[in-house]
């Protein structure tokens, strides 16, 4: 996604041994030479300049890569990783939800044009069972009730929680 190398850091190449001796003597009468046999290198890798998260529940680590944070998708794994960083994502975060009965590929380009328009986001999650969810976030009231708004002159939209 970055157009990166993938780099090997010597914390995370460190924390992988680390991981897999512990799981070795943990476990000595199921393991064979065979099944340590793999790349350390390789599971060590992340994308060159992003920041390693050591993962303290399995073998994958995860990075930070300017505003991305990338995870494991074991769901264990991903939670000790995000309380790793989770003091990151403090602040005062104001959201309102909106529902809209149009196919989400109608309000594409309204959304983008609020992004633009106003210091929010926009996240557009379509439901095929109930009405689309527009979710507008911000960090003041008055800023997200001006988007949504402007949104609503130009999607139907039904007020959300």
């Amino acid at each position: 996604a970055f157009d990166r190398e993938l780099v090997v850091d010597e914390s995370v190449r460190r924390d992988v041994l680390e991981t897999v001796a512990d799981y070795r003597d943990r476990n000595p009468e199921t393991i064979t030479a065979d099944d340590l046999d793999f790349d350390v290198d390789a599971w060590a890798a992340l994308p060159e300049g992003s920041r390693p998260v050591l993962n303290p529940e399995g073998l994958c680590p995860g990075c930070v890569l300017e505003n991305v944070y990338a995870f494991p998708g074991v769901p264990a794994e991903m939670q000790a990783l995000f309380e790793r960083v989770a003091a990151e994502f403090s602040g005062d975060a104001v959201s309102r939800v909106a529902y809209t009965p149009q196919p989400e590929a109608s309000v594409v380009d309204a959304v983008a044009d609020a992004r633009e328009r106003f210091d929010v986001t926009v996240g557009s999650y379509p439901d095929t069972e109930r009405q689309n969810r527009l979710k507008v976030t911000g960090t003041d009231h008055e800023t997200v009730d001006r988007a949504l708004e402007w949104l609503a002159d130009r999607i139907e939209l039904d007020a959300g929680e």
